[in-house]
């Protein structure tokens, strides 16, 4: 792609972006996770954890001139091949492994799920003392959660102080 710059000048750009262009633009946003700045990550963290997927599972394609980044030494070789990558063709690669990278994700992660009342919106927490406060909260209702006491935990209906000793008779 041509573009015309001033005072006659021209610049000339590829055409095709891809897959290592993306995941270098993306390593320029980096987020600070601790005020002294000691803890950092970059945009890039899900592309890489991708491509380490995708190197590990990919067993062959029928890509012309390109192996197979499982086949190569060295994780900065496979990643190097994976960067060389249309968007298209990274795209359907990435969408293949998708559920795999949610389940690495996922281990070791104890999640609650809750919805809000009035909104319907969906919170995902994985601290049990914020789970806990959301569980104890009318404006929230468990839909998912490891810990069985908190599923479910609401029963609807009405209470009043009365009720709290049980029911009475009176016969």
């Amino acid at each position: 792609m041509d573009v015309a710059l001033p005072d006659g000048q021209s610049a000339t750009f590829r055409d095709v972006l891809m897959r290592g262009d993306i995941r270098e633009a993306k390593r320029g946003m980096v987020f600070i996770t601790n005020a002294d700045g000691s803890r950092r990550t970059d945009g890039a963290l899900m592309e890489d954890l991708t491509g380490r997927v995708i190197a590990r599972m990919l067993v062959s394609w029928t890509l012309p001139g390109k192996p197979v980044p499982g086949q190569a030494q060295g994780e900065h070789l496979q990643q190097q091949i994976l960067d060389n990558l249309d968007d298209g063709t990274w795209s359907a690669l990435e969408a293949a492994v998708a559920p795999w990278v949610q389940r690495i994700l996922q281990v070791n992660r104890v999640t609650h799920s809750f919805i809000h009342t009035a909104s319907g919106e969906v919170f995902d927490v994985t601290d049990p003392d914020q789970a806990q406060r959301l569980a104890a909260s009318p404006d929230f209702t468990a839909i998912e959660s490891p810990d069985p006491k908190l599923r479910g935990a609401k029963a609807i209906g009405t209470s009043s102080s009365a009720s709290e000793d049980g029911p009475t008779s009176t016969e």
